[in-house]
């Protein structure tokens, strides 16, 4: 059992916490605002949550948001699956299960085609968000510890795409068609509009590189990905 579940957080000792943060960085801090932060940080121990904002005290010049003090926490598997798991459900919540995405983390792609693809968690409710989040957390930390599944894909397809492969068009295709006279601005417009194009999330240039290699079989089954997760984390 991990320290967070033997530790668990209070709302009047996580208060003292939220009145240190307040003082050292001069910012008033809402009872909203502070439900907000113990709802994101709940699953941490109050031992985690105080070592880290002290650390941030000393590091940081501005008023921590809840993933940068999980960020500061690191160190266990527990607390990075569950970071990787808020970067997923803000993606979620953001862009639906009509968009392509790519995130800058290989296994945040292995967790989604496990648990039935990027549509199918879309569409999970409110009560199956709380199991979904215990079913990342422990794929994540299985993902990272033993290692990639060769089909890791290398995009997690939206409604949209998905769509469009079944009305006949290609990756890459631009969804408009050609004309004989094209102006700039249609030509641009054409451009936008592409088959498979997706929303990178998190560091575009990471998500890139892991994707290229992949592409490439250069990504191994099990050898280099811890390699491969200590980059998308740095």
């Amino acid at each position: 059992m991990s320290r967070w579940a033997c530790y668990p957080l209070c709302k009047a000792e996580f208060a003292l916490v939220m009145a240190m943060l307040s003082e050292a960085y001069d910012v008033k801090v809402s009872d909203m605002k502070r439900d907000v932060y113990f709802a994101a940080l709940s699953k941490l121990s109050l031992d985690d949550v105080k070592r880290a904002c002290s650390k941030i005290i000393e590091t940081c010049k501005f008023f921590p948001k809840p993933v940068e003090i999980i960020e500061t926490v690191g160190g266990n598997p527990d607390n990075t699956a569950l970071m990787e798991f808020l970067i997923f459900k803000k993606a979620v919540d953001r862009h639906g299960y009509y968009t392509t995405v790519v995130f800058n983390n290989p296994i945040i792609h292995a967790v989604v085609q496990a648990l039935g693809g990027w549509v199918a968690v879309s569409f999970k409710t409110l009560d199956e968000w709380v199991w979904l989040e215990k079913d990342f957390v422990k794929l994540y930390k299985a993902f990272a510890e033993r290692g990639l599944p060769k089909d890791v894909p290398l995009k997690l397809y939206g409604h949209h795409g998905l769509a469009n492969f079944n009305r006949g068009f290609r990756e890459g295709q631009s969804l408009l068609p050609e004309k004989e006279d094209m102006d700039e601005e249609y030509i641009n417009l054409r451009n936008r509009y592409i088959c498979g194009l997706p929303e990178y999330i998190g560091d575009k240039q990471k998500a890139l590189a892991w994707t290229e290699a992949a592409d490439k079989q250069q990504l191994d089954h099990f050898v280099g990905v811890s390699n491969m997760v200590l980059a998308t984390q740095n």
